[in-house]
């Protein structure tokens, strides 16, 4: 689960006017709160299939990536997380990769995180170089899917579209974005977690997102929450 940090940091976005510089904001802020080195970041048109670089930051330093430009059908490991729109780590192997990429990059695995804006996929980050040997677990992998979400709702312009949410159902969607579990919010609202997640899942239903964090991520765009 994300902590107040992580969201604090999410939130500073909204005062970067440049939108590169919001890119590279959030590319580096992967690299602060999560145990890796290397990020690059690419855009992705589902109708073409194409993903295009925009930059890799290592070890705090930033380099542009736009001399990449590929189908990502070529790339299975990719085209999967993208179709499921859900994170992915995979071990590389020539079968699946160009070598020349292998090389390039001295791939050995990535963990590839599709982000999403309003359901539809618009680009993917690709992680790796973990900073020590700690396992890579599915909360970890959790964890980076809800970052790159929250944070790519600040990457594209403004949605002026309103949203009819009752008191609750924003209430519920401002905790969740300051980390509160269910629980938590259940004992804090004084309600049953059952009724707690009914209001989330209302919620998710008006703002036309397929779970949580897509919705909170939509509310924060939208101004709904802060």
């Amino acid at each position: 689960m994300l902590d107040v940090k992580v969201f604090d940091y999410i939130h500073s976005l909204q005062t970067i006017d440049d939108p590169l510089k919001r890119v590279e904001w959030m590319m580096k802020g992967c690299t602060i709160f999560f145990p890796f080195n290397r990020g690059t970041i690419y855009t992705y048109s589902p109708l073409n299939y194409i993903g295009e670089g925009i930059l890799l930051v290592e070890d705090g330093n930033i380099q542009p990536l736009n001399m990449i430009k590929e189908d990502v059908r070529d790339f299975p490991p990719i085209y999967y997380a993208l179709s499921k729109k859900r994170p992915h780590q995979t071990t590389i192997e020539p079968k699946n990769w160009p070598i020349h990429y292998i090389e390039q990059f001295q791939l050995t695995y990535l963990i590839i995180i599709p982000i999403c804006y309003s359901g539809t996929v618009i680009g993917t980050a690709l992680i790796d170089r973990c900073i020590d040997d700690r396992e890579i677990t599915a909360e970890v992998l959790e964890d980076l899917y809800q970052y790159f979400q929250i944070s790519s709702q600040w990457l594209l312009p403004h949605s002026k579209t309103k949203h009819k949410l009752s008191k609750r159902e924003k209430e519920v969607l401002q905790k969740l974005s300051y980390g509160y579990s269910l629980k938590e919010m259940a004992d804090f609202m004084g309600l049953s977690e059952f009724t707690v997640r009914d209001y989330l899942t209302s919620a998710s239903r008006k703002l036309g997102t397929k779970h949580r964090t897509e919705a909170v991520a939509v509310a924060m765009r939208s101004g709904i929450i802060i």
